[in-house]
């Protein structure tokens, strides 16, 4: 399992330029996590909402269920499309 850095501390990534390095050290953090980022009952919420009939739907559906995340879940999540929307 991987450890993670105390709030306090930060990891110094900029002697990694090969992004691929960093991406896979990500997707393995996530992999390895005990309880998905999406939980469970959160991903079935999703997966209701996608099957909705209107976007309206569908987005306060989505709404619902990320509001039902544990906050740390919720705030890694927040962060990740943040900087994959960049």
């Amino acid at each position: 399992m991987l450890s993670v850095c105390p709030p306090d501390m930060s990891a110094d990534l900029s002697k990694f330029e090969d992004t691929h390095t960093l991406t896979g050290a990500m997707k393995l953090y996530l992999r390895e996590l005990p309880i998905p980022l999406v939980t469970f009952d959160v991903y079935d919420l999703c997966l209701i909402a996608v099957r909705m009939a209107s976007l309206d739907e569908s987005l306060d559906m989505l709404a619902v269920a990320l509001e039902r995340l544990p906050p740390p879940h919720y705030n890694t999540l927040r962060h990740l499309m943040r900087h994959l929307h960049q």
